[in-house]
């Protein structure tokens, strides 16, 4: 029988070594040896006493560093992302260097960025119909132009007067 040549099942199990030392847990590789000795010798020995043999025979090659994990090193950090620079129209550009010119200027450009440069200065940001002024102050320093511009009107909050639901319900 195969199990009884010496050095039959050691030739299976250290020919799967190298797997084990890449990070292949020891059930990975008895099941491995496992299924290499159960197709090469077919009907010679039972499974369970196949495992039995093979495990004590890859102990004895092995030993202790088969209870050992062996961990792959963790990947390289990922690259910090980085942000894209904030959009400025052209003439707000030219205007970075002297923000007096932008002084109650109209600004068409409701996607540029707010830079501190244009703190403390009153503009015109028009809002597709009209223009609304905005003065510049720190906290709108990074945001958009159009953030302060409005487009769209608020419905007024009509209260619940006696007067109007007179007419609440003439209308129904």
């Amino acid at each position: 029988m195969w199990y009884a040549v010496p050095g039959a099942v050691p030739i299976f199990v250290s020919g799967l070594l190298p797997l084990f030392k890449i990070g292949m847990n020891k059930h990975m590789v008895l099941g491995l040896a496992f299924e290499l000795v159960y197709f090469a010798f077919p009907g010679r020995m039972r499974p369970t006493m196949m495992l039995r043999v093979l495990h004590q025979q890859f102990l004895g090659i092995v030993g202790d560093a088969a209870n050992t994990v062996i961990k792959k090193p963790p990947p390289p950090p990922a690259p910090l992302v980085s942000r894209k620079p904030a959009f400025i129209d052209a003439f707000l550009y030219k205007m970075k260097k002297n923000p007096k010119l932008l002084a109650n200027k109209t600004i068409w450009s409701r996607r540029s960025t707010i830079l501190p440069e244009f703190i403390d200065t009153t503009v015109k940001i028009y809002n597709g119909k009209t223009t609304i002024r905005c003065k510049i102050t720190e906290g709108k320093v990074g945001h958009k132009f159009g953030e302060f511009a409005l487009t769209r009107k608020r419905k007024a909050k009509v209260q619940a007067t006696a007067k109007n639901v007179k007419q609440l319900k003439k209308k129904k």
